[in-house]
């Protein structure tokens, strides 16, 4: 073949090299993936002279999704599904003059679109790392001619770049969402910690000791001790469902609602129906929220509430026994008319302790995933009695991270402590 009869093969390879260049620098400079996905596409079309591209990218569960293709149809394809499932598994090219007449190839695809496959060109998107990310499909070369070995080659090293920008926008994407994350984690332990009491009563008659241990993935716990009618002191504890930014705001608007009704009602349980009537359009179909609230009295009257949570621990070190307290209503957020009881304590004496705590306490875990337990916590809180509020505080806080044994927790930990003086 002479010098002159090879210049059209050159000048296209040169020109497809260009095209790559080009291809490649442009998506250096992308950030957004749905402009790199066109990109590609409009790119591979280009380079092989095909009718259409599709792209698809390969999803955790192994089936394929088109997230960009010319003849603008979402499709998604099973594992495994068609020559696109086939490329994406054996991580290899197919070159098909006749699709039609390949048995791996389904026309499932065609009869959605109307469209007539004839030749397709498919080619993996195989990161340096050797992961395969998606597929590139070039339909029906135009003339009506099978793709040859030049187009395998230039569609393999524009996948090659392809794959490589993908994989550094997952990156960007997974960072940028990290980062956000992190920010609305840091957002939200800023409003749960500014939520928190100042300062906590210090009636003569009555002692109170606090602490809130944040996890790594911020909840919703709160507490609140507000005064109450004739010298008596509330104590409430409330644990919404989930985790970051959305369940704090969900937590910050209940410690609102149940400050403001707290200046006009008086009476405990129909505090929390009221409190519940406000909040329950606020809470999602797939969240909740429980609270447990302990009107404690001068004279060592008392009573609680419970929307869900843990009732109240109550220990009597005279007889080193706890009380027997089980009642227990339905969750904040599950029906405006919900009802709920209040519960009536044995009067406090001196010496006697009662222990609110949300569930991140006793279902603390080791590594194996042992909760901590209930049982854990009433022989903690029995053996620290002794040291009071304070030191009970201490003793718990002690022995849940002694037996989780790490220092980040899967949930919050709210503890509120009153020591009958």
């Amino acid at each position: 073949m002479s010098p002159t009869a090879m210049t059209p093969t050159i000048e296209k390879r040169l020109q497809d090299l260009r095209t790559l260049l080009e291809v490649a620098q442009a998506m250096t400079g992308i950030r957004q993936l749905q402009p790199l996905l066109e990109l590609i596409v409009a790119s591979a079309t280009r380079l092989v002279d095909a009718d259409r591209t599709s792209l698809f990218l390969l999803e955790p569960d192994g089936s394929l999704w088109t997230r960009v293709a010319q003849d603008s149809t979402d499709i998604r394809l099973p594992p495994g599904f068609g020559i696109a499932g086939i490329v994406a598994r054996t991580g290899e090219t197919l070159s098909i003059a006749d699709a039609y007449e390949d048995p791996r190839f389904s026309r499932d695809v065609d009869v959605k679109t109307g469209y007539r496959t004839r030749s397709i060109l498919c080619v993996p998107l195989v990161t340096p790392s050797g992961s395969v990310v998606g597929v590139i499909e070039a339909m029906n070369k135009k003339g009506e001619i099978p793709f040859d070995a030049d187009d395998e080659e230039s569609l393999r090293a524009l996948g090659s770049h392809a794959a490589v920008a993908l994989d550094t926008q997952r990156l960007l994407v997974g960072e940028l969402k990290r980062e956000r994350m992190e920010s609305e984690i840091e957002l939200a332990r800023k409003i749960q910690e500014n939520l928190r009491p100042r300062k906590l009563p210090e009636p003569s008659w009555l002692r109170l000791a606090a602490w809130q241990e944040t996890a790594e993935k911020t909840g919703g716990d709160y507490y609140d001790v507000m005064e109450a009618p004739l010298g008596s002191f509330d104590l409430l504890v409330c644990d919404v469902s989930g985790h970051g930014l959305a369940s704090t705001v969900l937590m910050s608007a209940a410690r609102a609602y149940l400050r403001a009704l707290h200046l006009v009602e008086s009476n405990p349980q129909k505090l929390i129906e009221k409190l519940n009537r406000l909040i329950s359009p606020d809470i999602p179909d797939d969240a909740f929220a429980t609270l447990v609230a302990c009107r404690i009295g001068p004279g060592g009257d008392a009573c609680y509430v419970s929307a869900g949570h843990l009732p109240p621990l109550v220990y009597r070190p005279r007889n080193g026994t706890f009380d027997a307290h089980e009642e227990t209503d339905i969750v904040l957020g599950y029906s405006v008319d919900s009802t709920y009881r209040a519960h009536q304590i044995d009067r406090l004496e001196r010496g006697d302790l009662v222990v609110l705590a949300t569930d991140g306490l006793y279902e603390a875990a080791n590594p194996e995933g042992l909760l901590w337990g209930l049982d854990a916590v009433r022989d903690t809180i029995a053996a620290a009695a002794h040291e009071g509020a304070h030191g009970v505080i201490e003793a718990l806080r002690a022995g849940v991270f002694g037996h989780s044994e790490r220092l980040f927790l899967d949930d919050d930990i709210t503890l509120l402590v009153a020591e009958r003086l």
